[in-house]
């Protein structure tokens, strides 16, 4: 939806109040998962990864499962005292992907479609183009692959407010 906005004597400027596909500093951006697809999916994990001081502070990730009616099956919330390597909040985010992908690894070899829902750009994007530009965090998307590639589980951004509703952060 475009709509035109006035201001103080200048000409109008247009403003998109969608999501598209290139950012203003460039960067794509990923539309939004539909929420009302949980019946589409055996499981859906919500994730979230966070860092007390980015970087190098105390990473914590939670991670909810959902059934395909949107109940709550599965949750978990980690607080590594001592995690190997650099820690940031991408880190953390990667993790708490890892930690879903092997949480619905049950409902996907039961035959069902799962997704891992996330509000982590940097982490849709390296799953798509299947590699990142940081080596630390190439070595965990690695990991991540080789789960989602032999679940067939799909990783899907939704807003930071997803996060919040399910997570509680």
């Amino acid at each position: 939806m475009l709509t035109t906005q006035r201001r103080s004597g200048r000409k109008p400027t247009r403003t998109k109040r969608c999501w598209s596909k290139k950012s203003k500093s460039g960067s794509r951006v990923v539309p939004p998962v539909d929420l009302h697809e949980w019946h589409e999916y055996a499981a859906s994990a919500v994730c979230d990864g966070g860092i007390d001081r980015n970087p190098g502070g105390a990473m914590h990730w939670t991670v909810v499962v959902l059934d395909s009616s949107g109940e709550l099956v599965d949750a978990r919330r980690v607080e590594p005292h001592e995690p190997p390597g650099y820690r940031s909040n991408n880190v953390a985010e990667f993790y708490a992907a890892i930690d879903a992908a092997r949480m619905l690894v049950p409902y996907a070899e039961g035959g069902g479609r799962t997704r891992i829902v996330t509000d982590s750009q940097v982490l849709v994007h390296a799953v798509r183009s299947r590699r990142s530009k940081r080596p630390h965090l190439q070595a965990l998307l690695g990991l991540l692959l080789e789960v989602l590639d032999r679940t067939g589980t799909q990783v899907v951004w939704a807003p930071r407010s997803l996060a919040v509703e399910f997570l509680g952060h």
